[in-house]
């Protein structure tokens, strides 16, 4: 039987403990700065992801914004 992964253990509680510490935290664009980054910005949103932000959302967050997927 193979073994799983180095990157798929040990991942759980880790993001368990992000999620949580961060429930109640404001990430709009505005806290976190996301104007002020200048380099070229890529986003790509995978099917199962927990929350896809949209494009439009995306945009005026990133103005740098290169790619969207």
């Amino acid at each position: 039987m193979a073994s799983p992964s180095p990157w798929l253990t040990n991942v759980g509680a880790s993001s368990s403990r992000f999620y949580w510490e961060n429930n109640n935290n404001n990430f709009s664009s505005e806290t976190q700065k996301t104007k002020d980054i200048k380099v070229p910005v890529a986003i790509t949103a995978f099917p199962k992801e927990i929350y896809k932000a949209p494009e439009s959302w995306s945009r005026q967050a990133y103005p740098s914004l290169v790619y969207y997927s």
